[in-house]
């Protein structure tokens, strides 16, 4: 039996800040056994987050923990250099702790895709290659799939994330609308990684000391999902939206998140999600 190790979450300072996004997005990933959210925020962001109604009790829980971030300058021949150094700097906060350190951005959501995983220690343990007197995993490759909410249906074609808020406040799971995926197009890949074992982030993937303790996991077990039209509005028929389909497999990993989140609120202090301004 593999020790227990927490799982942390790692959020560069969004775009397009909306705290009650972010607050879907701890959700998710505290529903998933995640332990601990760090939440890297630049100057102007932070009186827009500590204000929140939705975002307070969480961190006030010691769940999400904010980061104050000021190093924003860019290099021209570095992309994403911002983003790099925040990764970079949460490997290195947490490099004498064997943690699963998970970089996602907001619009992406780690699910399993395989029945019967609910936790990510669930996952980890069923899609991973079982850990060996080589040593531990150094990084898990996730395959990113972009997903979309169903066709508007009297909905006024409400835009992605208003789905994700009214879903919310209905207690339901953020991604309850997002029921078509594109399999076709090949997937990017983002790092889950030890960080004992990795010496620098680059845009998505980590450098491991140990190449061949970098595995990759097949998106039939669990796959990162992206919401590329978060902000877009839903228009029917859009040729933009032609490689998505309803998928069984994917479908019934959204289905089983939504029987999860509902018996999860049933046990979690209701002080900790605020749906209402007070």
């Amino acid at each position: 039996m593999q020790p227990h190790r927490r799982a942390v979450v790692v959020m560069k300072p969004p775009y397009n800040l909306h705290p009650d996004l972010i607050a879907c997005h701890v959700e998710h990933h505290v529903l998933l056994g995640f332990e601990r959210y760090l939440l890297y925020l630049t100057p102007e962001s932070v009186d827009a987050v500590l204000g929140s109604h939705t975002l307070l009790p969480w961190i006030r829980s010691g769940m999400v923990v904010p980061v104050l971030w000021d190093m924003t300058e860019s290099q021209p021949h570095l992309p994403a250099w911002g983003q790099r150094l925040i990764y970079t700097h949460a490997v290195l906060a947490h490099k004498a702790q064997h943690v699963h350190l998970f970089m996602p951005d907001f619009d992406e959501y780690l699910v399993a895709t395989r029945p019967g995983l609910d936790t990510i220690a669930d996952m980890v343990r069923a899609c991973a290659p079982p850990v060996t007197g080589a040593g531990p995993h150094a990084s898990l490759q996730l395959q990113r799939r972009h997903v979309v909410a169903d066709a508007p249906a009297g909905d006024g074609g409400a835009s992605e994330a208003e789905l994700l808020l009214q879903a919310r406040a209905r207690g339901q799971h953020p991604l309850a609308r997002h029921t078509r995926i594109n399999l076709s197009s090949p997937p990017y890949i983002k790092s889950m990684v030890d960080p004992t074992q990795i010496m620098l982030f680059f845009i998505h993937e980590a450098k491991a000391f140990n190449s061949r303790r970098v595995f990759d996991v097949d998106a039939g077990c669990m796959l990162l999902s992206h919401l590329p039209n978060l902000y877009a509005p839903r228009v029917a028929g859009a040729s933009a939206l032609s490689h998505f389909r309803e998928n069984p497999e994917w479908s019934g990993a959204v289905a089983r998140l939504l029987h999860q989140q509902a018996q999860w609120r049933q046990r979690l202090d209701p002080s900790l999600v605020v749906t209402q301004q007070p």
